[in-house]
């Protein structure tokens, strides 16, 4: 008996510790980029908690992995795909032909067999409209902006036109001085063309948890179901 109430109490201690962690557990999405002569750079991030996942593109190589504890390991790369010069277009495929003993009748009945129609699609969402809108409310509500940083370096082909953008740039910049989580530096360049420069940004999506309830209206909702059956049985 204590063996199996010590077990209980560790299933019960496991269970309050996720329901915690999802309520109290924000998710972070960090996304930077920079533009420099030799490219753009970009990275992203989903972190929640101690782990999350990465992924980074540099000069045509994608890779993708997980972070946990702060540490990254990546586990995949993908490299650009350059097609050489003097390469074949490839021949499209051809496309089946009908055999003559098959009706058009027959061949209209197998295309609107293959899922439901557009009034069929429309009606549905038409009927789980609200909870769409009750999920995008709360998803909108636990949202919040951290961060927006930008960093820039540009010049135009007429320095007049430089100058014009560069006040325009900095009447946003002074429009958005008072939000505390903007930031944007502009330096102008009036002798030749060029644009380089870095971003950031950071979303955070708070409570998690909260969404877990009209979320699983919407996908418990009879319309939904209905659907997962007739795609099931086409």
């Amino acid at each position: 008996m204590p063996i199996l109430l010590t077990i209980l109490l560790i299933l019960l201690l496991l269970i309050v510790l996720a329901v915690l962690y999802l309520l109290l557990v924000p998710i972070d999405l960090q996304v930077t980029g920079t533009l420099d002569p030799e490219g753009m750079t970009a990275a992203g991030g989903l972190t929640w908690g101690v782990a999350g996942l990465v992924a980074e593109h540099r000069q045509g190589d994608l890779k993708t992995g997980v972070s946990l504890f702060g540490h990254r390991f990546w586990f995949s790369m993908e490299r650009g795909r350059q097609k050489p010069e003097g390469s074949v277009r490839s021949k499209e495929p051809e496309k089946p032909i009908a055999s003559a003993g098959e009706s058009e009748e027959h061949q209209e009945k197998k295309q609107g067999s293959s899922g439901p129609g557009a009034g069929e699609v429309i009606g549905m969402v038409e009927e789980v409209w609200p909870r769409i809108t009750d999920l995008l409310g709360s998803t909108f509500r636990a949202l919040e902006i951290r961060s927006i940083s930008i960093d820039m370096t540009f010049g135009l082909s007429d320095a007049a036109k430089t100058g014009e953008v560069f006040g325009y740039l900095m009447a946003i910049r002074g429009m958005l001085t008072p939000v505390p989580w903007f930031s944007m530096g502009v330096t102008p360049v009036f002798d030749t063309i060029t644009l380089v420069g870095t971003g950031s940004g950071t979303l955070r999506l708070n409570h998690p948890g909260t969404l877990l309830v009209p979320a699983a209206r919407l996908l418990l909702s009879r319309p939904v179901w209905r659907m997962i059956r007739t795609r099931g049985t086409s």
